[in-house]
């Protein structure tokens, strides 16, 4: 019984070890390839290897796991690159599929594949490798056992190998896949192993820094830097976070309070260089009121002493933006990193120092910013190209700030929706910083609603239009009516097209043609709708501007707003009628949705599939068995009597224990003998 159960995976797994023993070396990484799709047919025999004896497996299996395991630390060990490729994808392949059976055994293993991370393998090797032993040290975590045998004597001579990958020298170019590997590997083992990552702290410090807050132009740099690439950047601030937990027992709190105040001290003095040609009108407690140096103005902007930060120094306003924006990805890191302990967050200052950033605005039309006389040309036009890519950062800081706060702390969700509000008045024009205001604005208001002022009503309409007019279709459109019509022009911009004409622009019975394919913004103007409809108070839509937004849930075919619009009535002018109710609209357009089906019969029961057909049939099989009760039997007419026959004025009623059905759920109604109608 037990040869035929593992027939099918004994016979893949003695295919694989008969291929590895007659393939050559230069076949050995293509067969790698090919044979991972096959140890997924082994994983009952690997699994069962271990309790071989107890559960009676066949000796045969036993034998071939060993074969294997024999074969791969064999190749591990090769002196041909290869085979040794080759080797790290199989025991990937093997860990997973034989899973806590194998993992015993991955000792030598483990120490096998930190050799490779030291000896002058490809990158792909390498990656392979950081990522079979972060899986064997994944692994190993819930067994304490496992945990001293493999994990503790191995992890050190780990770290240290991956800090020599991506620690930069002169003479070999780090690669930056190799670079995200190896962050994301020490991202997940930090807080599983704070204690043999606590030796390590500084030397993963000094590599980490330069890549956090990287600048383009290093000052009196020798060597060009190397460019980082945003994936490797948000991986080294998650492992520069997790750093807190390696200092000593009871202080990871204390380490993180401290880590982020430098953080922020580092982006105060770097903002304070960046902004020192212009004038702020920012009431930011943190700005300085004179500015940096205003006397030495005519000299390049630079760093030249570290900060509390020991980052490396920069030169130029390029550079400084780079600097500061990296500064603000890292407290973005900070407020979305999950922590082990409970901390405390300086939200106070963070929000005083984006409203710094957010009050220094780039000329327009018609706003021209105040900068110094003794600001140079250069500066000023890299001060004001910078500035769209720190507000982009800023305003992502306070959508993770409500993200994580939710409705904890609701002045934090007022300050960001008022920034939001500001920002996107002041640079509506920027379609990167529009969407970014209209996710603050629809996380603020998916959480709560906090109180406005009048002007920040009066920017609310404004965003609210702004969502409209991104969410239409184009400014040009050709509509074509279910008589093949075509009519073409400009979509009318004050109402919704008066009725006839405007049932054709409903999807389901026309098709409009033209680049109205939806984009990212479209999906965030339409959900700042939505949520408008659902959470704002009546007071803040006035009829107007909630004509406006049923004119773009019908134009755009947007299921959620016109369900918003239809449950969530708005009053009109009289205030004693619903105002513009799109339901005969909705209806249309979508007539098999189940918000549909609960507006308009919210109170009739479920009906049968056939509830027709049931009704007749078992009407038929009521008046059969009536027939049969009151036919009188010969034998049985003096007996019967006058029971046999009813009275013509009588109503024949039959009970509904009487009559039972097989064949449906159908209800037959009780029928009783009353000798007048009005009886019950």
């Amino acid at each position: 019984m037990t040869s035929q159960i593992f027939a099918q995976p004994f016979s893949s797994l003695r295919v694989i070890t008969q291929r590895l023993s007659s393939a050559t070396t230069q076949q050995l990484p293509q067969l790698a390839h090919d044979l991972t799709s096959q140890f997924s047919l082994c994983g009952k025999e690997l699994k069962a290897s271990g309790q071989a004896q107890s559960n009676g497996v066949s000796s045969e299996v036993t034998i071939h796991v060993v074969k294997l395991k024999t074969q791969l630390s064999t190749l591990l060990l090769d002196k041909t690159p290869d085979a040794r490729y080759a080797a790290v994808i199989l025991i990937k392949a093997t860990i997973e599929a034989g899973g806590w059976s194998i993992l015993p055994h991955s000792g030598l293993w483990a120490r096998n594949l930190v050799s490779i991370l030291e000896r002058q393998d490809s990158s792909i090797t390498k990656n392979l490798c950081i990522i079979t032993l972060t899986r064997i040290f994944l692994l190993t975590h819930e067994n304490q056992s496992l945990v001293r045998d493999i994990t503790t004597p191995v992890l050190p001579a780990f770290v240290a190998a991956c800090l020599n990958l991506v620690r930069p020298n002169d003479t070999q170019t780090l690669e930056q896949s190799l670079q995200l590997v190896v962050m994301q590997a020490l991202t997940e083992l930090v807080p599983l192993h704070p204690a043999s990552f606590r030796p390590f702290t500084q030397q993963i410090q000094s590599v980490i820094l330069p890549l956090i807050a990287s600048a383009s132009s290093q000052h009196h740099s020798e060597r060009p830097s190397t460019t980082v690439t945003e994936a490797v950047a948000n991986n080294a601030r998650r492992l520069f976070v997790q750093l807190h937990v390696c200092g000593p027992n009871g202080t990871a709190a204390e380490e993180w309070s401290r880590s982020i105040q430098n953080v922020l001290e580092s982006a105060v003095e770097t903002t304070d260089q960046i902004l020192r040609g212009l004038v702020e009108n920012s009431s930011s407690p943190i700005r300085r009121p004179n500015g940096l140096k205003s006397d030495s103005l005519e000299k390049e902007i630079e760093e030249e002493e570290p900060g509390p930060l020991p980052l490396p120094a920069w030169k130029g306003i390029d550079a400084g933006v780079q600097r500061l924006n990296g500064l603000l990805g890292t407290i973005r890191a900070y407020v979305t990193t999950r922590t082990l302990t409970a901390v405390s967050l300086p939200s106070g200052r963070i929000l005083s120092l984006l409203e710094r950033i957010l009050s220094a605005l780039p000329p327009d039309q018609i706003r021209i910013p105040k900068t110094r006389p003794e600001l140079s040309r250069g500066e000023r036009d890299g001060i004001f190209t910078g500035l769209s890519r720190l507000h982009l950062s800023a305003l992502y800081i306070l959508l993770d700030m409500i993200s994580r706060l939710r409705t904890d702390f609701p002045a934090v969700s007022q300050a960001a929706m008022v920034q939001a509000f500001s920002t996107l008045e002041n640079e509506s024009g920027n379609e990167d910083v529009r969407k970014a205001c209209f996710e603050v604005i629809a996380e603020d208001l998916a959480y709560s609603t906090p109180p406005l002022s009048d002007s920040n009503i009066q920017t609310l309409s404004t965003c609210i239009s702004l969502c409209c007019t991104d969410l239409l279709p184009t400014d040009h459109y050709t509509l074509q009516n279910g008589d093949g019509a075509v009519s073409g022009g400009p979509i009318p911009p004050n109402r919704i097209p008066a009725s006839p004409p405007h049932l054709s622009l409903i999807p389901s019975q026309s098709k409009i043609q033209g680049s109205n394919e939806p984009t990212k913004i479209s999906e965030i103007a339409q959900k700042v709708l939505t949520l408008a409809l659902t959470k704002l108070p009546r007071e803040y839509l006035p009829h107007p501007l909630r004509n406006q937004i049923l004119r773009a849930a019908v134009l755009s075919n947007s299921r959620e707003m016109m369900f918003a619009s239809v449950t969530r009535p708005g009053k009109a002018q009289s205030g004693r009628t619903v105002a513009n109710n799109i339901l005969p609209l909705f209806s249309r357009a979508y007539p098999h949705a189940q918000e549909l089906e609960t507006l308009l019969r919210p109170h009739l029961p479920p009906l049968q599939a056939n509830p027709i057909q049931d009704l007749l049939r078992e009407e038929e099989r009521a008046m059969k068995r009536l027939e049969e009760s009151t036919m009188v039997m010969p034998g049985n007419a003096s007996k019967r009597g006058s029971e046999g026959l009813q009275s013509p004025n009588k109503r024949t009623k039959l009970s509904t224990e009487e009559v039972e059905s097989d064949e449906s759920d159908f209800v037959v109604p009780k029928l009783y003998l009353d000798s007048d109608s009005g009886d019950q």
